[in-house]
């Protein structure tokens, strides 16, 4: 008899920082909610002269060990049900994190704490492995234990969209949560056009062209997932500012990615770069078969 495949893992980064705790704690509701294995992934970068800082090798293989076997406690101690890996792996934590997504799941990893300066709000893990992961990639703030009842997924019309909002349909049915699709656009002005229609009737007519585009975006889901209350939303707001709004009263945001440059800032699109930074709640982004790398 042939066994059965086992579902991919949900890959966790650790590496006993505060940041990496909710993360995990994350990764754990979610595998015990699904009955999916996690990955526990561990990395040490050898680019620093471990010598010069009076350290050998092998301690620093112990470190790693040691907080994996730390986080494996913290998973028993929740759920002995979950399958539990884990590597640790020589080199940078986003490449270590890229390659296992590969094989996942989904890639679970923290952020850093707040800074001085804006650009400094997320670690460069937190901002590359969503930029280059080959699964879902979810990032995960401090505010991860917050239960709302809502999830919402930002869309665009665009068929970057389309992933993202299957994706979730998936977590609101699998977590019996309310999904709020949201749409939000912004109006150009050209300079010396003057329109035939009044500003009440054009900013009317506007809506409901964006939420026909919005309806069109998810059309089918409902079918597919009855059992998810859907609540559709447009507003006239730029993006980042609307769906970190919508970040304070809900238990996941879900965005769509995209693949434009080399740096991560670029491959994830201003939106997603802007609402990584600012959002209050975990943050997944769900970039398209075509655009994975």
């Amino acid at each position: 008899m042939t066994a059965m495949r086992q579902h991919p893992p949900i890959v966790v980064g650790v590496d006993g920082s505060p940041t990496s705790g909710p993360a995990l704690r994350w990764a754990i509701r979610e595998a015990a909610t699904r009955g999916v294995p996690i990955q526990l992934v561990s990395a040490w970068n050898p680019s620093y002269d471990i010598d010069t800082l009076g350290l050998a090798t092998r301690v620093v293989e112990d470190h790693c060990r040691s907080i994996l076997d730390a986080a494996r406690d913290v998973i028993a101690d929740a759920d002995q049900s979950i399958e539990v890996t884990n590597k640790t792996y020589i080199g940078p934590a986003t490449t270590a994190l890229v390659d296992a997504s590969h094989h996942a799941d989904s890639v679970v990893v923290g952020s850093r704490g707040r800074r001085t300066l804006p650009a400094l709000l997320l670690g460069a893990t937190s901002l590359e492995v969503p930029a280059h992961a080959a699964c879902p990639a979810v990032v995960v703030r401090e505010r991860a234990d917050a239960h709302s009842g809502r999830i919402v997924v930002g869309v665009d019309g665009t068929p970057r969209s389309n992933e993202a909002v299957a994706y979730a349909f998936a977590f609101a049915s699998v977590h019996n949560v309310n999904l709020t699709v949201l749409h939000a656009f912004q109006v150009e002005y050209v300079e010396g056009v003057i329109s035939k229609v009044t500003a009440e009737e054009s900013n009317a007519r506007l809506a409901q062209q964006e939420l026909a585009l919005t309806s069109e975006t998810v059309a089918g889901w409902g079918e597919k997932y009855p059992d998810v209350h859907v609540e559709m939303v447009t507003v006239r707001d730029h993006p980042v500012g609307a769906l970190v709004a919508a970040s304070t009263t809900s238990d996941l945001l879900v965005l769509g990615g995209r693949r434009r440059g080399r740096i991560g800032g670029a491959l994830l699109g201003s939106v997603g770069h802007g609402v990584l930074h600012d959002a209050h709640c975990p943050v997944a982004v769900v970039r398209s078969q075509a655009t994975r790398a």
